[in-house]
């Protein structure tokens, strides 16, 4: 009687030790199975955050985005130095200039509001460009983007305006023109951005 009791305890005890390691088996499985979704998840990720980047350093602009913009009631003049007209970010009721390169080169834009003291900047078209101007940095207006930003800038409680220079988007040439020293302002300011622009009036 002893013997039957010891064998059906030993055969029961078997039972139960095989479907621990059958639930071990399982646990492990569904762990690998759980670890490698979630890499799959973070390689994806990964890859995902990687052609952002490359979308945003192959076009900058995109990098800010897109907002609900209002009509612009700014006005005023600034530059890096206010002693050099020639060399000015000029907005107006009825135009808005900047000086691109030097006195040789000028572009009216759109002045778009994000918010108070917040604005973004759309290139409209040429103001001016005059013949002598070296072929390389010539601009055919139809090849530029108007939909693309161009810079952003803020107005600081001091009116002074911090600006962050994208440059135009050349749509047939697919890259950025008039970039770091490219651009006037950048070049007075010491190649260093973003631009801080003092008010000239």
């Amino acid at each position: 009687m002893c013997s039957h009791k010891i064998l059906y305890t030993i055969g029961f005890l078997l039972l139960l030790s095989c479907k621990e390691k059958k639930q071990e088996v399982v646990q492990i499985k569904k762990t690998k199975s759980d670890t490698s979704v979630a890499y799959s998840i973070q390689e994806n990720d990964t890859l995902q955050q990687s052609k952002d980047f490359i979308s945003i350093k192959s076009d900058p602009s995109k990098a800010i985005r897109e907002e609900k913009t209002y009509p612009s009631d700014l006005e005023g003049e600034w530059a890096v130095n206010c002693g050099n007209g020639l060399t000015t970010f000029s907005i107006g009721k009825e135009e808005n200039i900047i000086s691109l390169y030097g006195n040789s080169i000028y572009i009216n834009v759109e002045v778009e509001k994000l918010t108070d003291g917040e604005y973004i900047l759309k290139f409209k078209k040429i103001a001016t460009q005059e013949n002598w101007v070296e072929e390389s940095l010539k601009i055919t207006e139809s090849d530029i983007s108007k939909d693309k930003i161009i810079g952003k800038f803020f107005i600081k409680k001091d009116r002074k305006v911090e600006l962050q220079w994208i440059g135009l988007y050349n749509i047939k040439k697919q890259k950025l023109e008039f970039v770091g020293n490219d651009f006037l302002l950048i070049k007075e300011n010491g190649g260093k951005t973003p631009l801080i622009l003092e008010p000239c009036h």
